[in-house]
């Protein structure tokens, strides 16, 4: 964080827990769809998800921005 920023501070992110109910048929409507997600990774997503909050995936995304591209 830098004070010239004006981006608002999000701390509900920090205190929310991820659902992890839901996260395996999301990731298999994901699949079929033709995103690459094995059956292990369908399998093990609520355990990789416990104990993460919102901040951790709103983290996870943006460090995940420009990587998934093919090089052109």
């Amino acid at each position: 964080m830098v004070p010239e920023s004006n981006m608002p501070a999000y701390p509900w992110l920090q205190e929310n827990a991820l659902g992890t109910s839901d996260i395996q048929a999301k990731m298999r409507a994901l699949k079929a769809m033709g995103h690459p997600y094995s059956d292990e990774e369908i399998n093990n997503a609520p355990a990789e998800l416990e104990g993460k909050t919102e901040m951790d995936a709103m983290i996870a995304y943006l460090q995940s921005l420009g990587r998934s591209m093919k090089a052109q």
